[in-house]
């Protein structure tokens, strides 16, 4: 049995490490990660992030996570993962490219002895999620465009009538391609109109002032 377990055992300096590379969504809050990435980064030997801004990082630290701030090739990760060590590597908003595809390369060669690798989402869009990204694009618009500033409600109705149009127009002849555009012009029509700086709150119309089930004809 001891020959067996002499031949079976492997040196720390033989053993294969792990890279993580851990994925965040900018659409969940800092801080909010899975179960299994939290166990990931306190069992990490290195946590390592390029982007010293992340807003990850505040969180990580203040949960006693130590995280470095370079962007390492895919040569020194490997490297770091001698001995059987453990590497996190959270990726920046772009997804780590360079790395990944560098990895990937040396994988392929068969000269480098690899890590275990691993890709763990720490957190994910809920449904519907996508949705804040328009808003935040159409505020923006908001705000940069000198045309978009200036337009009130009573200004954009006409142009969400226009769409409203245009969407049934399209469902009636089964134009798909046509009706998924008319639909997302919709949705971009109602969030510029929500983010009219100049609506009506302090004065309204007539014709914008209703009760409720007296729908204007």
């Amino acid at each position: 049995m001891g020959y067996f377990r002499s031949v079976n055992a492997i040196s720390p300096e033989a053993a294969v490490g792990r890279v993580v590379l851990l994925t965040t969504s900018h659409r969940v809050a800092p801080g909010l990660l899975s179960w299994p990435a939290w166990q990931a980064l306190h069992a990490a030997d290195r946590v390592l992030c390029a982007d010293g801004a992340h807003p990850q990082l505040p969180y990580l630290r203040e949960a006693g996570i130590p995280v470095e701030e370079a962007a390492p090739t895919a040569e020194e990760i490997v490297d770091a993962c001698a001995g059987g060590r453990t590497v996190v590597v959270v990726a920046t908003a772009e997804g780590e490219p360079a790395l990944t595809d560098g990895l990937a390369r040396l994988a392929g060669s068969g000269r480098v002895r690899m890590p275990e690798l691993e890709l763990l989402p720490a957190s994910y869009d809920l449904p519907g999620a996508r949705l804040l990204d328009l808003v935040q694009v159409m505020d923006r618009i908001r705000v940069e465009c000198p045309w978009s500033s200036r337009q009130t409600h009573a200004g954009l109705a006409k142009y969400g009538i226009e769409e409203a149009y245009e969407l049934v127009e399209a469902i009636e002849e089964g134009d798909r391609g046509s009706c998924g555009r008319s639909w997302g012009m919709c949705c971009s029509r109602s969030s510029s109109m929500r983010g009219s700086r100049r609506s009506t709150r302090r004065s309204r119309s007539p014709s914008m002032t209703w009760r409720a089930g007296s729908w204007p004809s």
